[in-house]
């Protein structure tokens, strides 16, 4: 049987390092214009999406992990569903700009800026999330060492 718990441990970090670099690489394609620069930026964003999806679903499998916490604390496990949904909904719809508009108008300035200040959201959303998994990893061990203790 597969523990989800620790599964979700496991793979959130791998679309974090793409989503988090993403920014900077897509700003070096806005900068140098580069085919390089526009492959790099697209297979960052198609790992980072592909990932933060299996993040997401691996999150949501160790949900009744959580059934014995106290209110203040499933607010915590809440705003880091939520801030996790806002980082993929936003991810999507910079994936579905870059596929739309890659097609039809593929040097627009305007297109490239709003895909990098889409990015850089998402960015900060990525440290929101990191930020309310954290403080629920730590409840979640001062939990274990209190249970252990008795």
């Amino acid at each position: 049987m597969i523990d989800y718990s620790t599964l979700h441990e496991k793979v959130i970090h791998f679309p974090i390092a793409f989503l988090v670099l993403y920014p900077f690489v897509e700003i070096f394609y806005l900068i140098k214009k580069t085919e390089l620069g526009e492959k790099l930026s697209f297979i960052f964003l198609v790992i980072g999406l592909l990932g933060i999806f299996f993040a997401l679903f691996t999150g949501n499998m160790t949900l009744n992990k959580f059934s014995h916490l106290s209110i203040k604390e499933l607010e915590i496990v809440n705003l880091h569903i939520d801030f996790a949904t806002y980082s993929t909904f936003l991810v999507s719809i910079i994936f579905l700009l870059k596929i739309y508009f890659r097609r039809k108008i593929p040097n627009k300035i305007f297109i490239h800026l709003t895909i990098v200040i889409l990015s850089i959201i998402v960015l900060i959303l990525i440290f929101k999330v990191g930020e309310y998994g954290g403080n629920l990893e730590e409840t979640l061990i001062k939990q274990n060492q209190q249970h252990q203790l008795k």
